[in-house]
């Protein structure tokens, strides 16, 4: 439930007259559940009772927003931390020499 949250508006479906889209909830259980099982399509089209080409755009279409969600987030962490480092470059400087070398 928590990874839906974020992932929701990259990987909802539209509703339209042919169809009703499948739930977030059920798109990224659907993947993770793929990624989990070695990458098996089969299994993964038995259990939740979709079609293999719908399976497939499933996975594609979280792990690309995963994806995503992950440069997203790296960026503002850097950002953030290229923000703090302008304020007080030495607090970081001997943070960073800290972590690389712990005994000191």
């Amino acid at each position: 439930m928590k990874l839906s949250e974020p992932l929701g508006p990259h990987i909802e479906g539209k509703t339209t007259r042919m169809k009703s889209p499948l739930d977030v909830t059920k798109k990224v259980a659907c993947a993770l559940y793929y990624l989990s099982d070695e990458g098996r399509l089969r299994k993964t089209v038995n259990a939740f009772g979709l079609s293999r080409q719908v399976v497939s755009k499933i996975v594609r279409e979280v792990c690309w927003a995963i994806t995503f969600l992950i440069i997203y987030l790296s960026e503002i962490a850097r950002s953030d931390w290229l923000k703090n480092m302008n304020k007080n470059p030495m607090e970081h400087a001997n943070g960073v020499s800290n972590f690389v070398n712990p005994r000191k």
